[in-house]
Parts: C-alpha cells; sequence; structure tokens
C-alpha cells in the first residue's frame, strides 16, 4: 500500500534535511567546532524530526 501524501512529503523534507546535517556537522567537525556540532544535532532531532513526527503522527491517527 503506497504511503498518504503526508507522509511522503514528510520523508522527502526529512531526507533533504539530513543531507543538510551531514554536510553541516561534517564541516564543524572537521574545524573541531564540537559545540557546533551537538547544537546542530540537537536542533535537527528535537525542533525538525521530532516535531515533524508529532505532526504527522497526529495526522495519521486522525486519518484511521
Amino acid at each position: 500500500k503506497p504511503l498518504p501524501q503526508c507522509l511522503s512529503d514528510f520523508f522527502n523534507i526529512q531526507v533533504s534535511k539530513l543531507h543538510i546535517l551531514i554536510d553541516t556537522v561534517t564541516s564543524s567537525y572537521d574545524k573541531y567546532f564540537f559545540g557546533d556540532v551537538g547544537r546542530e544535532l540537537y536542533d535537527f532531532f528535537w525542533a525538525d524530526f521530532a516535531d515533524w513526527y508529532v505532526y504527522v503522527f497526529s495526522i495519521s491517527i486522525h486519518n484511521l
């Protein structure tokens, strides 16, 4: 069964943001900016991933 459009969009957005995160973290790590590495990881998982996950999960529950 194909994914609902909102889930497909969610995955596409998160994968794009994950690629940006990887580039940013790699650059900061190479410069020994470990504080920036931690901040970027924290921001991604709590501000982007967790917020979107809760949003998409609530939509999928309402569509059951």
